[in-house]
């Protein structure tokens, strides 16, 4: 998701957004992107349904976790990190981070957390006999 429509955002920002004139600020720095990382808070998604600002949140968060996790094996192995490449960056930004990649991907979560929930409930239909 970082590849194309991420934007850092840290004019001052103290946490949460309680004046007006802050949340225009940010969607100014926004501009046409869908995400922000706010210096000192955390993340921000937008889009053009709430399935696709979810999902984008969701993988967002994964992305930062994973990088975290990966900075933080540099730091104890002392290997560098592999970075990949813009062309890989890109096939794997236009399979996973268009609209509606993200609005599938936000069924599909749902479906997963439906299925948990059926099958530690004993739901016939989702236990493994």
């Amino acid at each position: 998701m970082a590849w194309l429509e991420l934007i850092f955002y840290d004019r001052n920002f103290a946490g949460v957004v309680l004046a007006a004139d802050e949340g225009k600020n940010i969607a100014h720095a926004l501009g046409n992107k869908r995400a922000a990382l706010l210096g000192n808070h955390g993340l921000l998604t937008v889009g053009k349904s709430i399935e696709e600002t979810v999902a984008m949140f969701v993988l967002l968060d994964k992305c930062c976790e994973v990088q975290l996790l990966a900075d933080a094996s540099v730091a104890v192995s002392g290997k560098p990190l592999v970075k990949i490449g813009d062309k890989e960056a890109r096939v794997t930004w236009e399979a996973i981070g268009t609209s509606e990649s993200g609005y599938c991907e936000f069924a599909m979560m749902l479906l997963w957390e439906y299925w948990l929930m059926a099958r530690s409930s004993g739901i016939a239909a989702f236990s493994d006999g």
